[in-house]
């Protein structure tokens, strides 16, 4: 396996946003393909950082078509934030197809409440921003607020992690938790969240070998589920660095492991 380089797991591990984080610094989550094309909105909502100090966050948006109630997803990106205009927008029309409301977390997006930005942020920050997210999902008339889940890539995806096993909110905010490319942990601390640990055994930026010895401490652990995917890239779902045999096995993962902690249906 191909190890990450020394600044690739720096960056991964701090979380932290490069650069300064000056006023006029502009997020244009509103040039997200997914919103730009009517399929996502941009909304608000209320949370705190890993320190406790109170934050406005925005977020998108998507929703299946109908009434619902559906089941409800917080979408928590990479350390580079949304990738404008990307946004993630290949992935998740799935979740919308499997019955999901989405929300993804759009951490560069926080203000405090005298209107400073707080354009840098870690894992830990991001877990906490995550159950703000899951508040706002189980807010709304169309979420069934006892069916939330987390789905998080590369320090997303950490945070996930951070999520399950170290819960900073109520108990049952969650019912199940994806970390797809993460950066893992060396404690093998079982998840209080039933959680699923999916990572390329060819990912230039987070080490396979990490998750794979992690995996291997939680052996037996009823509530912790790993898949090693082979030949893809740390975005195993898009190209560049797409491999269909991978992407195949994720989603038959992604797919028992919903219907197992997540279902359809109650």
């Amino acid at each position: 396996m191909k190890a990450p380089t020394p600044a690739a797991i720096l960056f991964s591990l701090v979380g932290l946003v490069a650069g300064p984080a000056p006023a006029d610094v502009v997020i244009e989550i509103d040039k997200c393909r997914q919103v730009a094309e009517g399929r996502a909105e941009i909304i608000d909502f209320e949370g705190k950082t890993a320190r406790g100090q109170e934050v406005t966050l925005k977020g998108l948006l998507s929703k299946p078509d109908g009434p619902g109630p559906f089941r409800g997803l917080v979408i928590l990106p990479g350390a580079r934030g949304l990738v404008v205009p990307l946004c993630y927008a290949s992935i998740v029309p799935g979740f919308l197809d499997r019955g999901f409301v989405t929300l993804m977390v759009a951490p560069r997006t926080a203000r405090q409440q005298d209107g400073t930005r707080r354009y840098q942020y870690n894992f830990t920050d991001l877990a906490s921003y995550g159950y703000a997210a899951a508040a706002a999902l189980a807010a709304r008339p169309d979420v069934d607020a006892s069916r939330i889940g987390v789905w998080g890539h590369s320090n997303g995806g950490t945070a996930a992690i951070d999520v399950a096993t170290w819960p900073a909110g109520p108990a049952d905010t969650f019912r199940a938790v994806v970390a797809a490319a993460p950066t893992c942990p060396s404690q093998g601390k079982p998840p209080a969240i039933p959680l699923l640990v999916m990572i390329s055994d060819k990912d230039p930026w987070t080490s396979a070998d990490w998750c794979t010895d992690y995996a291997a401490k939680l052996v037996g652990v009823g509530t912790f589920e790993f898949q090693l995917l082979l030949g893809a890239d740390h975005a195993y779902w898009a190209a560049p660095g797409y491999e269909a045999p991978a992407a195949k096995l994720a989603e038959e993962r992604l797919t028992a492991f919903f219907a197992k902690y997540l279902p359809a249906t109650r």
